[in-house]
């Protein structure tokens, strides 16, 4: 930057601030790195949806950050690295597969195993890239970033460039690659606090339904138990007015007289029936029966019970 003096109309002094063109661009293009970076975060934030993120991160990355290419694995299973979103602009080698192995001879591989980052401004130094496909795409520089938070794994960035990247960018992708790394994060555990209120829930439907089972059960059980204690009463009344029939008739086939069977009558039905106290009533001859024959004596009922 150059400043001067240069005279003002009515003869003042003006300081006059000139710039590279350079300087200004750069500052344009850090601008609008961080416009980028500010818009990326907002759409990821406002939907926390995966795919959604991974989409965002690789369109942001080829269409405003002009990256040849752009992609993301995530970790599966803890064995190997997946392609979930991928942008392009060149085609994509070997290297750079769908699948890759934890720690297998690539770059991703091993930027992965080793949770450091790969920046090269000039890709056709570095030998684990192929020469023929960075003749080919025009690929010039390239970064691959872990994807971590702490020392856990989610994934590895990738993105390429025809040309050397400036400081603004690099501190850009960085940025991008931590908003990736907690946005996977915070999903992955979302997801893990979902299945487990599930399987909780799950859990406490089980027990809701053995405990209504149970009471069903319960209910049944009472009812069952209710009606047998009514059959079994019954059939022990039944059964002490059975013996207090057999007792009444070894009464009377005992006796000549009502008189004398009376007594035996009484305790018979007391024994029988679990009575203490009982009456018995003989009622006289009816008239209009034979001279000096008595009328036919009426079956005798059974004393009240006490």
């Amino acid at each position: 930057m150059v400043v001067g003096l240069l005279p003002a109309p009515g003869g003042d002094l003006a300081v006059v601030c000139f710039r590279e063109c350079k300087e200004l661009q750069r500052q344009a293009t850090a601008a609008r790195y961080m416009r980028t970076a500010s818009r990326a975060a907002a759409l990821v934030s406002a939907r926390l949806d995966l795919d959604h993120v991974l989409e965002t991160m690789v369109d942001a990355l080829t269409q405003e950050l002009d990256a040849a290419l752009a992609r993301i694995w995530l970790v599966e299973n803890g064995t190997e690295l997946r392609v979930r979103a991928s942008a392009v602009r060149a085609r994509a080698d070997d290297c750079l597969g769908e699948r890759l192995a934890l720690g297998e001879p690539s770059p991703i591989g091993q930027v992965a195993l080793a949770r450091l980052p790969i920046l090269n401004a000039d890709l056709t130094t570095d030998p684990r890239f192929p020469p023929r496909w960075l003749l080919k795409e025009r690929i010039l520089s390239g970064a691959v970033l872990p994807l971590t938070i702490g020392r856990e794994l989610h994934g590895v960035l990738a993105c390429f460039f025809h040309e050397p990247p400036a400081d603004e960018l690099v501190e850009i992708l960085f940025t991008f690659a931590a908003m990736v790394a907690a946005s996977v994060g915070d999903i992955n555990l979302l997801k893990r606090e979902q299945a487990a209120r599930t399987v909780a829930e799950a859990a406490q439907q089980r027990l809701v339904s053995q405990s209504e089972a149970d009471r069903s059960r319960a209910r049944a059980l009472a009812l069952a138990n209710e009606a047998l204690s009514t059959q079994h009463e019954e059939l022990e009344n039944a059964r002490r007015r059975l013996a207090a029939q057999r007792a009444v008739l070894q009464a009377l086939a005992a006796c000549t007289t009502l008189e004398q069977a009376a007594p035996r009558i009484l305790e018979a039905i007391g024994t029988s029936m679990g009575w203490d106290v009982g009456t018995l009533w003989l009622s006289d001859a009816p008239a209009g029966g034979p001279q000096g024959a008595p009328g036919p004596t009426p079956p005798l009922p059974p004393g009240p019970p006490p």
